[in-house]
């Protein structure tokens, strides 16, 4: 009899789907304190609960998106400096420079070319650090899908 209660208080039922599993079966999140949780509710290489993982991947997810955001816009920046440059080349290669005040004896029109080559390098680097961001994010949404397919095949 005392051994029929002892394997029942060993028992405990998980939060997440209600199944029951022996206590030293399950974990508690170290992050949420919540638990004990049974084996389908950890990620593998983990120690925290499934729910854990997911929120911090899509706060990362997030930080990713915003981040882009800013880049897109500096790139756009980039785009107008560099069309600047291309009709301060145009207005030389006219002859209307001598019409236009500020491009007569300028150090604009002196040091054209390398002041349009800047932008375009930056523009190219950023777009190289938006490229690997737009990878990171796919690869962290990937992650989190492939979590969510061993979670509901368990």
């Amino acid at each position: 009899m005392a051994d029929k209660i002892e394997k029942q208080e060993e028992l405990v039922r998980c939060p997440l789907c209600n199944s029951y599993i022996r206590a030293a079966e399950g974990f508690t999140c170290p992050r949420c304190r919540k638990g004990p949780f049974c084996r389908k509710h950890r990620i593998t290489g983990r120690r925290e609960c499934v729910s854990c993982v997911f929120e911090q991947k899509h706060k990362e997810i997030l930080e990713l998106r915003q981040a882009e955001k800013g880049l897109k816009d500096f790139l756009k920046l980039l785009q107008f400096i560099f069309l600047l440059f291309a009709v301060f080349f145009i207005t030389m290669r006219l002859g209307l420079m001598d019409f236009v005040e500020f491009l007569k004896d300028s150090v604009v029109t002196d040091y054209l070319a390398y002041f349009a080559v800047i932008p375009v390098a930056g523009y190219l680097l950023f777009f190289i650090i938006l490229y690997n961001q737009r990878s990171r994010i796919k690869e962290i949404e990937g992650e989190m899908h492939t979590m969510e397919q061993k979670r509901m095949s368990l």
